[in-house]
C-alpha cells in the first residue's frame, strides 16, 4: 500500500542544504506472532516485514523506520536486527574485529514468560533508481545453542494465560526529496 503526492510542502520548496519532502510512503504492519530460529551466524526474514518502493527520482533518499516487538529464549544467544535492501544488508556499523554487525541488537531473556521487548531504529538510504525492497531480518551470532529462537510479537513462552500479551511490529519506508 502506498501514498503518493505530486507536490512538496512548503510550496516554495525546501531551504538550501535541507531535504525531506515526502514523495511516497509504504507501510508494513505485522500483527501475527512468528518464531524464528536463524541458527549459528544465520539470519532469517521476518515475515510480513517487507516494503517495496519504486523511486521517482534517483537522487532522492529513502527514510526507513521500524519497530519490532520480540522476545528471546534463556540461552546465551546474542544477535539483533538487520535491514536488507533487495538482497544486500545495509545500515550496519563499521567492522570491528570479530564482532557481529547489526543495526539494533537484542539479548537473552531469562524470564521467557510475560516479557516482550521493543527495538526500533531509523536509517536514511540512497538506493538510486529502480524498485527496492526493504526487509527486516533477525540475526543470531555464533553461540553454543544453534536452536536459539526469536519470537516476534509475543513472549517466548505462550501458555495462553490472561497475563501473556501479544503485540504488533511495523516497517515504514518513505521516499523523500533531496
Amino acid at each position: 500500500m502506498g501514498i503518493f503526492t505530486n507536490s512538496i510542502s512548503p510550496a516554495n520548496g525546501l531551504g538550501s542544504g535541507k531535504f525531506g519532502g515526502i514523495i511516497q510512503t509504504v507501510f508494513a504492519h505485522k500483527t501475527d506472532m512468528t518464531s524464528l530460529s536463524p541458527g549459528r551466524n544465520g539470519q532469517a526474514t521476518i515475515p510480513s516485514m517487507s516494503c517495496a518502493i519504486t523511486m521517482n527520482d534517483s537522487s532522492n533518499k529513502v527514510f526507513i523506520h521500524y519497530s519490532i516487538v520480540y522476545d528471546t529464549g534463556t540461552s546465551n544467544g546474542k544477535g539483533g536486527f538487520r535491514i536488507d535492501r533487495s538482497g544486500s544488508v545495509i545500515a550496519q556499523p563499521d567492522s570491528a574485529g570479530n564482532r557481529y554487525l547489526v543495526h539494533t541488537g537484542y539479548g537473552a531473556n531469562a524470564d521467557q514468560d510475560q516479557s516482550m521487548m521493543n527495538c526500533s531504529g531509523t536509517f536514511i538510504d540512497t538506493p538510486g533508481s529502480g524498485t527496492h525492497t526493504y526487509t527486516m531480518l533477525a540475526y543470531n551470532c555464533d553461540q553454543s545453542d544453534a536452536t536459539f529462537a526469536v519470537r516476534i510479537n509475543g513472549a517466548r513462552q505462550d501458555p495462553d494465560q490472561a497475563d501473556d500479551g501479544r503485540a504488533c511490529s511495523s516497517l515504514l519506508v518513505q521516499e523523500i526529496s533531496v
